[in-house]
């Protein structure tokens, strides 16, 4: 894991940026062990599912294609609250306002909310990325690179142009399969 003042210098040489949201641009600080087992208490008190969320993502997969996009959206809205919780926020300022600065083109890439994504690049950008990817309108879970890569196709720029900035072991291998280069934070 690099620091940030070691990547910003390494940013200037590409033409693209896509920056990991949570643990990259901020940390939520999320109380994952408590949102679990709030989910799974929800699901088995409304639906008598016994279902344990680890990893939270495929496991939000699995109750969409097993019980249906409407009860999926009521556990969202669970999701939505805890990274709403701005009073744990702890803000990366040295990546936002690089990102505000910086004449390149911009992305997020995050399996967090829209709605989270949406109201903290409102309440810390001057320069709103053009390209917002999120849990709700990703191509796949991550890790995997046709995300990343639908972002190269529509910048029109090479995977040896663009960097992605993330901090976990699906942010390098998202970056791995995709062949664009990965820091990892």
């Amino acid at each position: 894991m690099e620091k940030h003042k070691n990547i910003i210098d390494q940013l200037y040489n590409y033409k693209g940026l896509i920056f990991d949201f949570d643990g990259t641009l901020v940390d939520l600080n999320i109380n994952w062990k408590k949102l679990k087992e709030e989910l799974s208490d929800y699901c088995e008190k409304k639906r008598k599912i016994k279902i344990k969320f680890h990893p939270l993502n495929e496991k939000l997969l699995e109750i969409r294609e097993m019980i249906g996009k409407s009860f999926y959206d009521e556990l969202i809205k669970i999701i939505v609250r805890y990274e709403l919780d701005y009073t744990n926020y702890r803000v990366h300022t040295e990546f936002i306002n690089f990102m505000n600065s910086w004449p390149g083109k911009t992305a997020i890439y995050s399996m967090n909310s829209r709605k989270t994504v949406a109201d903290f690049v409102k309440k810390n950008f001057i320069k709103t990325p053009k390209i917002i990817i999120t849990r709700e309108n990703c191509k796949e879970l991550k890790p995997t690179s046709l995300d990343l890569l639908a972002i190269s196709q529509s910048w029109s720029l090479l995977a040896s142009e663009i960097a992605f900035i993330g901090n976990s072991k699906e942010d390098a291998l998202c970056g791995r399969y995709s062949k664009i280069k990965t820091f990892i934070v």
